[in-house]
């Protein structure tokens, strides 16, 4: 339900016809939890002039060639990803005589360099690693590669930049992440990235969605600035961008609200609210 979400508001409408060019991207894919949902929808929006299973197959081969990618340190999280996404094949095109492979790779997404892991991406989709041990050596080289490399070295931060990073102008961050991430202060040079580099348009607060783990999560879409079209006219009033806010907590989607988007533009994070209540005592 969660990812559901994040590609509702990540993705075209699924009436608009899907870019040939357009490119889904998990920079931590795990077990393909995640992409098995994307390559669905995808699945869903993609044209093809055939009908029936012909057409079924030719609109997957599209969308797992040009449309969908994932990335892993885990060999063994890239093969099990791998067999997710047959599954998803085998129940939407049927028995083929040749399974399609997924373009998933066994790479460091916060330390690779790899053709794949350029900018240009419209939708960046995920659940960054969070608490992750980070060696020593590591640590340096984040220090010197990584704005949020600095200080304390967290993982899901990291993962947060080089998303931003890998997105195209007009592209769409689609994370969730701990609770945290949203309002304490080891986060706060994390927030102060996402409310400058991006504007966010739909926030989940998810609740302790993952069983087992005492961890409360909220889910978010974020885009990356288009530039301005050269024909556009300066004078024209523009609509203020409008936040959608939904909770899941209840265990059912309860909308909250909207809230413009340059409401978040500028806030003092936790820490900095702190740090003025101390200095005006």
């Amino acid at each position: 339900e969660v990812v559901d979400y994040l590609l509702e508001h990540a993705l075209p409408p699924p009436d608009r016809p899907l870019p040939r060019d357009f490119r889904v991207l998990d920079p931590s894919c795990g077990a393909g939890n995640f992409l098995s949902v994307a390559l669905e929808a995808l699945h869903a929006r993609v044209w093809s002039p055939l009908d029936g299973i012909e057409g079924r197959f030719q609109r997957m081969e599209r969308v797992l060639k040009h449309h969908l990618f994932g990335v892993d340190r885990d060999p063994w999280a890239v093969r099990l990803a791998q067999a997710r996404l047959r599954f998803v094949q085998l129940r939407l095109v049927g028995l083929r005589a040749r399974p399609l492979e997924a373009n998933l790779l066994v790479l460091d997404t916060l330390k690779d360099h790899h053709p794949l892991l350029e900018p240009g991406f419209d939708v960046v989709l995920g659940n960054p690693p969070y608490g992750a041990e980070v060696l020593e050596e590591d640590r340096r080289f984040f220090q010197r590669h990584y704005a949020l490399g600095q200080g304390r070295t967290e993982t899901t931060a990291l993962f947060l930049e080089r998303s931003v990073r890998l997105l195209r102008k007009g592209g769409n961050l689609a994370m969730v992440v701990p609770h945290g991430v949203t309002r304490t202060g080891g986060y706060a040079a994390t927030r102060r990235l996402l409310v400058e580099a991006l504007s966010p348009r739909a926030l989940l607060d998810c609740g302790a969605i993952f069983p087992g783990v005492n961890l409360e999560a909220i889910a978010f879409v974020c885009q990356k600035p288009s530039s301005p079209p050269r024909d556009g006219l300066p004078w024209a009033p523009q609509q203020p961008a409008l936040v959608r806010l939904d909770s899941l907590r209840e265990g059912a989607f309860t909308p909250v609200g909207t809230q413009t988007a340059g409401f978040y533009a500028g806030r003092p994070t936790r820490s900095e609210e702190h740090t003025s209540e101390l200095q005006s005592r």
